[in-house]
């Protein structure tokens, strides 16, 4: 199928889906920026999909699980531009407890996580705007860190993270049809 463009606080998606994780990243009050900067990374231009400040990261958006191809420039993009790069596949929202989407990860400082599947959103436990990833195989990082003492807690995750699964649930529930704006 193709992409429908999608206006959402004023910028014009290339696709729902990314919409969609517009309106997620709207939910958790992060910073975001549509196609800020692209890049030439070894003679391919790339134009990431979204910047987000406050996580100091770039995403990339795609419906389906990446190409190697696509993981490659995910993976030249943290390498050239020294950030965390997060290659989202699939729709923002979990059903029963499943999630349909998939993180994976680039350019983090423990080399042997670069290019591993199989991360999720999470909150912190004594802040819900403590923003993480987390992963059953590799533990879990902060990508908002909030300050505040310290506590050696992970991070919740799933259905217990409440500030999560509302902005997935947010993303659910975005209507773009009819000239909508993402609103529900």
């Amino acid at each position: 199928m193709k992409p429908i463009e999608t206006v959402y606080r004023g910028c014009r998606f290339r696709s729902r889906l990314e919409a969609r994780w517009a309106v997620f990243l709207e939910a958790l009050n992060a910073k975001w920026s549509y196609e800020k900067e692209g890049f030439d990374l070894s003679g391919t231009w790339y134009l990431p999909d979204f910047w987000v400040e406050d996580w100091n990261a770039w995403i990339e958006v795609k419906g389906k699980a990446p190409s190697p191809e696509e993981a490659r420039r995910c993976d030249l993009l943290a390498r050239s531009s020294g950030k965390v790069v997060l290659l989202l596949a699939g729709d923002p929202w979990t059903e029963n407890d499943v999630n349909e989407y998939d993180v994976t990860l680039f350019g983090h400082r423990d080399r042997e996580w670069n290019g591993t599947r199989g991360w999720e959103f999470g909150e912190g436990r004594r802040c819900t705007d403590e923003i993480w990833l987390v992963s059953d195989c590799y533990g879990a990082f902060t990508l908002r860190a909030v300050p505040q003492d310290p506590d050696d807690k992970p991070p919740l995750t799933g259905s217990f993270a409440e500030t999560i699964s509302d902005a997935l649930a947010r993303a659910r529930g975005a209507r773009f049809e009819h000239g909508e704006a993402g609103g529900r």
